[in-house]
């Protein structure tokens, strides 16, 4: 679900429950 660096880097900046919501949400 992680298809891109721009993705990657968002969910690597976001605070623990954006990036959980990012990755279960794809």
């Amino acid at each position: 679900f992680i298809d891109s660096p721009q993705r990657l880097a968002a969910v690597g900046n976001a605070s623990t429950d954006d990036a959980l919501f990012a990755l279960v949400s794809g």
